[in-house]
C-alpha cells in the first residue's frame, strides 16, 4: 500500500507550482529586458551587441518553455502536478524545446567568448569594422541546427543515442567554461602587451574585450551549475550588468535619472 504524502497531495490539489513558475519567470524577464535595452545604448561593437542580445533572448526562450510546462499543469484535469513526461504530448514537446533552447544558450556563450578573442587579433581594424551579419547569421542557424540534433539524441528511445546526447551536453557546458577562461587570459595578456605600444582605439577595443570576457565568467560558472533554473538566468544577466563597466555605467545613469 502506498503511504500518503500530504505535501504532494497539497501541491497536486492547489496550483502552487504553476503560479510560482508564472510569477518568478515574469519577474525574471525584467533583467532580460534591461539587458536588451542597455546593450543598445552601451558602446559595444555591433557583433558583441548581437551575440549579447541573442544570449539574453535564449534565456527568455528557456523561460517560455518553463512557462509552457506550467501552463500544461495549470489546465490539467488530473491535478496540478505532472503524471508523466510524455502525457499529454504537448508536455513532451515543451521538454524537447527546453533542451534545444538550453543547448543553444550554452553555445551562444561559447560564441561570445570566441568573438572577444577575434576582436583583439587586429583590434583597431575590428573596432571600425561593420556588423558581420552574414557570418553571425550563418553561425546562428548552425547553432540552432546543432541544438536540434542534440535534442534528437537526448530524447531518443534508444539508450546509446540518449547517452551520446547527454555526453554532448556535458562537453558543451565544459567548453563554455574553457572558452570563457581562455578569452579572459588571452585578452588580459594582449592588453598588458599593448599598453603604451598601440593607438588609443586599439587599446580601447582590447580593454572592452577583456572587460566583457571577465564580466561573463561568473555568469558562465553559475550557468554551468544551474543551467535549467530561472535563478541562473536572472543571476547571470544581473551579474553581467553589474560587472561590465559600460553596462554598469548605463545602469547607474538610468537610476540617477529616475531618482
Amino acid at each position: 500500500m502506498v503511504e500518503p504524502a500530504p505535501f504532494f497531495d497539497f501541491l497536486d490539489k492547489y496550483p502552487v507550482i504553476p503560479i510560482y513558475v508564472f510569477v518568478t519567470h515574469a519577474l525574471a524577464c525584467l533583467p532580460i529586458l534591461c539587458l536588451l535595452y542597455l546593450a543598445q545604448i552601451a558602446p559595444l561593437h555591433n557583433n558583441c551587441r548581437y551575440i549579447l542580445c541573442l544570449w539574453a533572448l535564449s534565456f527568455g526562450a528557456v523561460y517560455s518553455m518553463n512557462a509552457g510546462l506550467a501552463t500544461v499543469d495549470f489546465v490539467s484535469d488530473s491535478g496540478y502536478m505532472p503524471r508523466s513526461m510524455y502525457r499529454p504530448h504537448i508536455r513532451f514537446i515543451f521538454y524537447q524545446y527546453h533542451v534545444m533552447c538550453t543547448t543553444f544558450c550554452s553555445t551562444v556563450e561559447i560564441v561570445l567568448s570566441v568573438e572577444r578573442i577575434v576582436a583583439i587579433v587586429h583590434p583597431r581594424h575590428y573596432h571600425f569594422s561593420g556588423f558581420a551579419w552574414k557570418t553571425l547569421g550563418t553561425i546562428t542557424v548552425a547553432l540552432m541546427g546543432f541544438a536540434y540534433a542534440v535534442d534528437l539524441r537526448v530524447h531518443s528511445e534508444e539508450v546509446a543515442p540518449r547517452l551520446a546526447g547527454c555526453a554532448i551536453l556535458s562537453v558543451v557546458e565544459i567548453s563554455v567554461l574553457a572558452a570563457g577562461g581562455l578569452a579572459v587570459r588571452v585578452c588580459r595578456s594582449k592588453y598588458i602587451r599593448m599598453y603604451g605600444h598601440a593607438t588609443l582605439t586599439a587599446r580601447y577595443q582590447v580593454k572592452e574585450a577583456f572587460e566583457m570576457s571577465k564580466a561573463m565568467i561568473p555568469a558562465y560558472i553559475i550557468s554551468f551549475i544551474l543551467k535549467s533554473y530561472v535563478c541562473n538566468g536572472t543571476f547571470s544577466i544581473v551579474n553581467l550588468m553589474r560587472k561590465h563597466p559600460q553596462l554598469r555605467k548605463q545602469v547607474n545613469r538610468k537610476f540617477r535619472s529616475i531618482l
